[in-house]
């Protein structure tokens, strides 16, 4: 099952680049301190770069990003994820001051909403299991763009 057409009532995709060649994902499992999610990579090498709208009815529309493994690699280490969140991969954004990170070692193991301002583990604040689980279902959708 594709995420990205199977995608919550409230998600559309505003705009998306093709899908990462494996070389890329390679590259992105060297780079990688964890097992990088199935689910995520199901999305990377359908399509990357992937830009999300979120349409929270009264609250206003919104948008996610998912990045392609380039991206990703290079988000990681312009916020210095790995230094604060030794086992994790921040795998997109909230276009504002939000990285959605993988914490599979957290007591809760999933993705966290992490603001890019105080990337500290008191200020994570858990989404959702997987990324199936917030495009596909919605849950959490809201913390996503509240939690800031």
């Amino acid at each position: 099952m594709s995420i990205l057409s199977h995608f919550n009532s409230a998600l559309t995709i505003a705009s998306k680049d093709p899908g990462c060649s494996e070389a890329e994902i390679q590259e992105l499992i060297a780079f990688s301190p964890i097992t990088i999610p199935s689910d995520y990579l199901g999305v990377i090498r359908e399509a990357t770069e992937v830009e999300i709208k979120v349409d929270l009815a009264e609250e206003g529309q919104w948008f996610l990003r998912v990045w392609g493994p380039v991206n990703c690699i290079d988000m990681n280490t312009a916020y210095d994820i790995q230094e604060v969140f030794p086992e994790s991969l921040a795998i997109g954004d909230n276009e504002g001051c939000g990285l959605l990170v993988y914490l599979p070692s957290e007591p809760k193991p999933g993705i966290y909403l992490v603001r890019t301002s105080y990337i500290h583990k008191k200020g994570a604040v858990y989404i959702a299991q997987n990324l199936t689980e917030l495009l596909t279902i919605g849950n959490n959708l809201r913390l996503v763009f509240k939690a800031e």
